[in-house]
């Protein structure tokens, strides 16, 4: 009967268990993105009739030995309409809904420390616990050790994460992507794209892997194919960040042109052990501020053509002399810088 099913065609709503990330009443238990609504079990069974679902969850229930994740109250579920046959949508449907919690998760640059992240994601938690053995060659004893690895704690969309990506760069990227603020086509596209990067790195604790999505995103944001990105990088930069004495007195060029170089190594050589999470965390800073900068004003960076002649012009100011110290004519007065403290321990680990 269930291959049977897996081959008709027809509208399909799927319910899908996600981990790492918890649904507050500051967001009435629900979110969605794009196309994927997030939301609780115990809400879902008030409104599953709104989600397209025919049956009670309680019937569900008692049906599908198999769902048990329906029992609980507090667990997020992915819904999703397809248009299909099971067999044929499956893997369409496991993707669009990866893809959305990665866009979920970008959500968390800048919001909290990069060891607290989640890692939001279908099915069950990422974090895993081992034990390690070391034995001394010289002395009859060893030591046995337990760690966890992955990512332990769940994204929280509490009143804090709602606030901080109202101000910063969140609020207005899913409006992007939902069309509500309106951009050129490619470059909402470019944007999707470097939300699923910022999502990926987010997500990851792989120093090497998240400071390569990094540096992705950034060249997708402001670099062109005919660039010399070594030289564009940390001149696009500077025109959004600029202006912040940091840029000098953190010799933050030096800092991108080390970076882009790092990137080459890595994709060219294999030389991940050059990547230090402060490497990592430094990017994180640079992302955060281009794409605080570029979404907060949508008016003004409406395609990527925007964003190089944004730049342009402010590279020309400088050039001419034109800038008095602290003041441009090119650059909006509505510019923010947001400068991340990290500790010791941020350094030790993510």
């Amino acid at each position: 009967m269930v291959l049977k099913l897996a081959q008709v065609k027809g509208t399909w709503v799927y319910l899908i268990p996600v981990s790492g990330l918890r649904l507050t009443d500051a967001v009435k238990e629900e979110i969605v993105i794009n196309r994927v609504t997030f939301i609780s079990v115990r809400k879902l069974v008030r409104v599953r009739k709104r989600l397209g679902i025919p049956e009670p969850i309680s019937h569900l229930r008692s049906r599908y030995s198999m769902v048990e994740f329906l029992n609980r109250p507090d667990q997020v579920v992915a819904v999703l309409r397809q248009t299909g046959r099971p067999h044929d949508i499956d893997s369409t449907v496991r993707r669009i809904v990866t893809e959305e919690l990665f866009i979920l998760a970008a959500s968390q640059l800048g919001f909290k420390k990069r060891r607290y992240n989640s890692y939001p994601v279908i099915g069950g938690t990422t974090a895993r616990r081992f034990a390690h053995l070391c034995i001394n060659t010289n002395l009859s004893g060893g030591i046995c050790s337990g760690r966890t690895a992955g990512k332990l704690h769940d994204l929280i969309t509490d009143e804090r994460w709602i606030a901080y990506n109202r101000n910063v760069f969140f609020k207005n990227l899913i409006e992007t992507l939902e069309g509500r603020l309106k951009v050129e086509a490619s470059w909402k596209q470019a944007l999707r794209k470097v939300a699923l990067l910022v999502g990926q790195s987010q997500s990851s604790s792989d120093v090497a892997h998240a400071f390569l999505l990094n540096m992705i995103a950034i060249e997708v944001l402001l670099v062109e194919e005919q660039d010399k990105q070594k030289d564009a990088l940390p001149e696009r930069v500077e025109a959004f960040i600029g202006w912040v004495g940091y840029w000098h007195t953190r010799a933050y060029e030096k800092r991108l042109r080390e970076a882009y170089k790092k990137r080459c190594l890595y994709v060219h050589s294999g030389a991940f052990s050059e990547i230090q999470i402060k490497d990592l965390l430094f990017m994180d800073d640079i992302l955060l501020n281009v794409l605080a900068n570029i979404l907060g004003h949508p008016a003004i960076f409406v395609s990527k053509r925007a964003v190089i002649e944004f730049s342009n012009k402010v590279s020309a100011e400088k050039i001419l002399g034109l800038q008095r110290p602290g003041k441009s004519r090119v650059r909006p007065k509505t510019l923010l810088h947001i400068s991340r403290q990290y500790s010791e321990s941020d350094l030790a680990e993510i």
